[in-house]
């Protein structure tokens, strides 16, 4: 197994994954399975980790997410590119699993963004829109996880990076 993947396997990592089951799985994560877009599944793994944070909210994002906190700080300070790169590839409402394997599966870098974007970038952008969204609309946790409509929760959160 790679070292990016074996750090996710020490103890401090247990609970928090379990939270990240919790809030990826059905029972309180609604999504519309016909969707099959990467938009789709950023959000579905950003609300995963919004709900964990709300579970847990002392425990560090770059343990949710498996980020070293110099792969989190890289994220944050390179989210103009990251940004950039998505739109480029219109990655956003593709359904193809390339697409899909270059912003969401798991692998060390997303190369095609630079050497600064870690593995699953498009998981972890997908938590800064779920971040947005909740911030601009007040809802609860759990109206928020009961949205099943990615696209609203994208337009609406008006995620653009480099905006407070």
């Amino acid at each position: 197994m790679y070292e990016y993947m074996l750090r996710r396997y020490q103890k401090n990592f247990i609970v928090p994954s379990v939270m990240l089951l919790y809030g990826i799985g059905g029972r309180y994560n609604n999504t519309d399975l016909g969707d099959r877009t990467v938009l789709a599944e950023m959000i579905t793994y950003g609300k995963a980790y919004y709900f964990a944070k709300h579970m847990m909210p002392c425990t560090p994002d770059s343990v949710f997410i498996g980020y070293t906190s110099e792969e989190i700080a890289g994220a944050r300070a390179n989210q103009d590119m990251i940004w950039k790169r998505m739109i480029e590839d219109e990655a956003f409402y593709a359904t193809s699993a390339q697409v899909k394997q270059r912003y969401i599966a798991e692998r060390p870098k997303t190369y095609e963004v630079g050497d600064q974007a870690p593995g699953r970038i498009g998981t972890w952008v997908g938590w800064q829109i779920v971040k947005k969204y909740a911030s601009k609309s007040n809802l609860s946790l759990p109206e928020i996880m009961g949205l099943k409509d990615a696209k609203l929760i994208f337009n609406e959160s008006g995620y653009r990076p480099g905006e407070k």
